[in-house]
This record gives structure tokens, C-alpha cells and sequence, in this order.
């Protein structure tokens, strides 16, 4: 495979530093590149790690953030791992906690939101949000807050629920010239700040959507299928195929809670692909054994052009961040945004030896 990549990387304006690959296994692992001070510029994950590093040399790669990159990189780190799920679980709290410069998807955990519903109140509503839930019944981290207002708008779009942000505790009093707001008068939500909703009718209300966001309804996706419906009949097809795609985004945003729930209360248990055991703890990834021999990563391999001794080290102490994350859930049992992505690697995995 080197030769067959020489002839793209032979002219690239850094294949100088092509050397840094030259110690590199073909082994699956984490690699790190890293500038003169130490400080991690990009964590990735690869099934062979010299093929994958030395790929960022080819000259067909058009990415301007690459050339950037490696005129800043001057050193290549890298953690050998006995198989690529352990590789991508490394890499992922590397990125959570170091976030590198480079690394796109060190941005993603600011971007996950939840949907709660604030059965706290009164007169629960919806709400998007970026910060865990402390109350109420919620679902999440979602992939970002678009998806989580889309869930919020398809849900309101069929059932009443108040829409006004005003906090209303058990002795709140509507003024007496408290207005309807607009969306109670096209009679698409109740108006409860106004006085004009009814307790019992709007318990059942919350009761709909409390079952959708458990898992235990269909009745919003039933409803969303026939304004569907009634939108193709009528030959409103943009409209029909709005609803469809929201449709879609809640049973996604549901099955992938239940996949990730389903997971994470089930505390210790193993999972065992081949000749390889994990160790996983409420959805985390604890340990990783290869024909029963406990995976350490001991050593953060470094090398430089000069292949000397005078490799910067590794500004962060990478043992303190490749260990597994304290908890799943937070306080109040909600799971963490910062687990999330790693939780999902273990879910695919679990499923995966399931289907074998």
C-alpha cells in the first residue's frame, strides 16, 4: 500500500514529514497530531494507523483544513488498541475533553439539546433545551437543537398544548384582562394564562404526550399520519411531505432513546465479539479484554522528523482522559450530552453481536 500511494504523496508540499509514519503499526488505534508545545491539533480514529495517517499526505486531498493542520503538526502520537470499537471510544473522550482545534466533531456535544415536557407546572408544556432536565419527562441528547424544535412543532402541530413561555405555578391567577393568545384562537392550543382552558381536558392533553415521549403511545404519530393523509388527498403534497419528515424524526428520535435506555439501565454486563470482551457499565465501556488479557493503554507512542528524543510531550495527561467517564446519567437520571456519542458506539456494537 506504499508504494501504491507514493505517487500521490511523493510531491505534497509536506511529504517531509512523511517520516513521522515511518514507526507506525497497521493496527487499528487512535492517532493523535499534535503541534511544537504539545497540544493536540486532531484525535482520529483508524483500522490501520500508518495507511490512515499517511493518507493525509495524498495530494488528491482538496480539504484546506488538512494543509493547515499538517503545516502545524510536528509530531504524530498514537494508542494501539486490540480492535476498532475500543479505537472509537478512545477517540471520542479524547475529543470531548480536549476538543482539538481541527476536529469538527469536538463541537457536536455544545450542540445536543433535549425535549422536555414540564410536568413540574401546572400546565405543562413543551420546551427545547440545551441544558439536562431537572424535572418533568424528556427525551434526548438530540443531534441538535433543530431536531429537537422539530419534534416540539410536530407534536404541537396535533395536540393543544399551551405555547406561551409564562411560568404558571398551582396559585397562578389570569389577570382580568389576560388575552387569548393567537394560537388558542385558530384553536390549535389550549390558552391556559388566559383562564380559558379546562384542567381535565388538558391533563388528558399532557397524558398524550407524556405516553409519546415514554414510548408507550402512538397516538401523536397516528394523528401527524392522518393530517398526512388528509394534506395528500387534498394534493398538498409540500405540506404532506413536511409532516412525513417530522414523522420520521420522532420515530428516529424515540427508537434511538429506546435503544439508548434500554442499554444503560441494564448496570454490568459483556459483550463478546470473537476473541474480544467488553466490559461495559451503564452503556459505558469499562474494559477491553483480547483472549483474556486486559487491554491497557500504557503508552502514547510519539515520533518526529528527526526520530530523536526531542518529541514535545503530550500537553494533556492522556491516561486521566482516555479512563471511562464517572456516571451515564446526571443527578436526576437524565443522560449526559458528554456520554452520549459513546453510548451510540456501544449500542451499534451490542446490536451488531446480536445480528451475528
Amino acid at each position: 500500500d506504499d508504494l501504491l500511494s507514493l505517487p500521490s504523496i511523493s510531491h505534497h508540499p509536506q511529504a517531509k514529514k512523511l517520516s513521522f509514519t515511518d514507526q507506525l503499526p497497521r493496527t487499528s488505534g487512535v492517532y493523535l497530531f499534535a503541534d511544537k508545545d504539545g497540544h493536540i491539533l486532531y484525535a482520529g480514529k483508524a483500522t490501520n494507523l500508518r495507511q490512515r495517517v499517511r493518507s493525509y499526505f495524498s495530494t488528491s486531498e482538496s480539504r484546506k483544513k488538512v494543509g493547515a493542520l499538517l503545516k502545524q503538526m510536528t509530531s504524530v502520537h498514537y494508542i494501539e488498541t486490540p480492535d476498532p470499537v475500543t479505537a472509537e471510544v478512545i477517540e471520542s473522550r479524547i475529543i470531548g475533553s480536549q476538543r482539538p482545534r481541527y476536529n469538527r466533531a469536538g463541537t457536536r456535544r455544545e450542540k445536543y439539546c433535549y425535549v422536555r415536557l414540564t410536568t413540574d407546572e401546572e400546565w405543562p408544556r413543551l420546551m427545547a433545551t440545551s441544558t439536562p432536565p431537572t424535572s418533568g419527562i424528556s427525551i434526548g441528547p438530540l443531534s441538535g437543537r433543530s431536531m429537537a424544535r422539530d419534534i416540539v412543532d410536530a407534536i404541537e402541530s396535533v395536540v393543544p398544548l399551551r405555547r406561551c413561555t409564562v411560568r404558571m405555578g398551582r396559585n397562578y391567577k389570569p389577570s382580568a384582562d389576560a388575552e387569548v393568545c393567537s394560537a388558542a384562537r385558530l384553536g390549535l392550543a389550549y390558552c391556559p394564562c388566559s383562564g380559558t382552558a379546562d384542567k381535565e381536558t388538558y391533563a388528558d392533553v399532557v397524558r398524550i404526550v407524556a405516553d409519546t415521549l415514554l414510548g408507550h403511545s402512538q397516538e401523536v404519530v397516528q394523528l401527524l399520519n392522518i393530517k398526512m393523509k388528509n394534506h395528500s388527498e387534498a394534493q398538498r403534497f409540500e405540506e404532506a411531505a413536511y409532516i412525513r419528515d417530522r414523522v420520521l424524526t420522532i420515530e428516529n428520535a424515540l427508537r434511538r432513546q429506546h435503544r439508548v435506555d434500554s442499554l444503560c439501565v441494564r448496570g454490568d454486563f459483556t459483550i463478546t465479539s470473537g476473541n474480544i470482551e467488553y466490559e461495559i457499565s451503564n452503556g459505558l465501556l469499562t474494559q477491553t479484554r483480547i483472549e483474556n488479557q486486559l487491554f491497557t493503554p500504557l503508552m502514547v507512542h510519539a515520533h518526529n522528523m528527526s526520530g530523536d528524543n526531542r518529541v514535545p510531550r503530550l500537553s494533556a495527561n492522556l491516561q486521566e482522559i482516555i479512563a471511562p467517564p464517572p456516571s451515564t446519567f446526571t443527578d436526576k437520571g437524565v443522560i449526559r450530552s458528554a456520554v452520549i456519542d459513546e453510548v451510540m458506539c456501544v449500542v451499534r456494537l451490542h446490536e451488531s453481536v446480536q445480528q451475528l
